[in-house]
């Protein structure tokens, strides 16, 4: 007997109508309106792996600003390598941004190379930056804010992982 003619076994039918996916609803809480320009701040400290990739996928990122001294990716199941799968997935670009200060350079050049980046960042995706302690971090988010302003990037849309309670 043909397999493809058997009844008991299982088929894939393809509709024509195919219905619209439906926004899944941590879409809808994270970025309840579509938002291009947003601007996201993962605050790496207090953030668990779901939260992080759910904030990458659903941003879509233009760009990953690190602004940590030294960068880890080891939340929960995530790693270095499956978070730049993830980044790679979304399309975006990681930019280590405290790199140069590490390396002995000034802060200041660091921050320039940080305020050239953000100035030709894609104004239709959102960007992204990761966040440690104070203390380790290049920036504060205060800093970051008055950057991208002084760049005329819009931060109305600002979306902070985790949210602050």
């Amino acid at each position: 007997m043909n397999p493809h003619q058997d009844p008991s076994r299982l088929r894939l039918v393809f509709s024509r109508n195919k219905p619209p996916a439906p926004t899944p609803a941590h879409q809808q809480s994270l970025f309840p309106q579509s938002r291009p320009g947003a601007v996201v701040f993962i605050r790496c400290l207090g953030v668990i792996d779901t939260q992080f990739i759910e904030a990458i996928r659903v941003a879509q990122p233009s760009r990953i600003f690190d602004l940590r001294f030294a960068p880890r990716f080891d939340l929960g199941s995530l790693n270095r390598n499956s978070a730049f799968a993830l980044f790679d997935e979304v399309k975006a670009t990681y930019i280590d941004a405290a790199a140069h200060f590490m390396l002995g350079n000034p802060r200041q050049t660091a921050v320039d190379q940080l305020r050239d980046e953000l100035a030709t960042a894609d104004p239709h995706r959102p960007v992204l930056f990761l966040f440690g302690s104070a203390k380790t971090s290049l920036l504060a988010e205060g800093e970051i804010l008055n950057l991208l302003s002084e760049v005329g990037k819009p931060t109305s849309d600002l979306v902070l992982v985790p949210e602050r309670s």
